[in-house]
């Protein structure tokens, strides 16, 4: 099993760029295509442009005590005009526009695209392991479902580098905006069948001990802030093929 970034959903690495910057942090500026250098803030600057720019890589789901926010980030956040996410984090319908697209068409249901084994399978674990009535929960799309499990995987509090962003743009007074609208992000599990997403739910609960390792060794490259890792391992990624 490979645990692939849109399986994660809203749970794993995706660049979220701080936008407009006044001054440049200290990092790689005009790198080579082709480099080794590790890390997750990135400066774009050159070709006549006026100002330079930031990319940050982000991973949306972690332990809260190993969120750490340099100190090259905090700068390049102060030193800019907008902090641009995938969603406009701060959007103040942004819950409720999410929650209308968390579901299945009308009169489709999670049981209805699992064989029997599978449904059971889920089913108690949602019930006995996770403390979830998944009886109830059976319209919800399952690649929102899966994204249930990664909390219980980590065993800890979790933090979000995304909402700890906006945070620190909201104390300087920072625009924040969004790069996709929710419409166009969760668009995206509607183009994969129902019954392939709630296979990818039930191999995640069937064989959660590989699923928690690869998960972990994810975090692992994340926090080495091996990029050219976190490539591999997604490009080598087996879930969405469903191999």
């Amino acid at each position: 099993m490979r645990i692939s970034t849109l399986t994660l959903a809203a749970a794993l690495l995706l660049a979220s760029p701080l936008a407009h910057a006044q001054k440049a942090a200290k990092v790689s500026k005009a790198a080579p295509a082709a480099t080794t250098t590790k890390s997750l803030l990135w400066e774009i600057s050159g070709n006549k442009l006026a100002q330079p720019s930031y990319v940050f890589g982000t991973i949306h789901l972690l332990c809260a005590d190993d969120l750490k926010v340099s100190e090259a980030v905090k700068k390049a956040v102060g030193n800019s005009q907008q902090v641009a996410l995938e969603l406009d984090m701060d959007s103040p319908t942004m819950a409720e526009e999410m929650r209308s697209r968390l579901m299945l068409p009308t009169g489709q249901t999670v049981q209805g695209c699992m064989t029997k084994e599978e449904y059971a399978a889920v089913n108690e674990y949602f019930t006995n392991e996770l403390k979830m009535p998944f009886a109830q929960m059976g319209t919800m799309k399952p690649l929102i479902l899966s994204s249930l499990l990664y909390p219980k995987m980590l065993g800890c509090p979790t933090g979000s580098y995304e909402m700890t962003l906006v945070e620190m743009a909201k104390a300087k007074q920072i625009e924040v905006i969004g790069l996709e609208t929710v419409a166009e992000q969760l668009g995206l599990f509607d183009k994969i069948p129902c019954e392939k997403q709630a296979h990818l739910l039930s191999d995640m609960v069937m064989k959660r001990a590989e699923a928690q390792q690869e998960f972990g060794a994810l975090l692992k490259l994340y926090q080495a802030q091996d990029l050219e890792g976190l490539l591999t391992m997604s490009m080598d990624s087996k879930s969405l093929s469903g191999k």
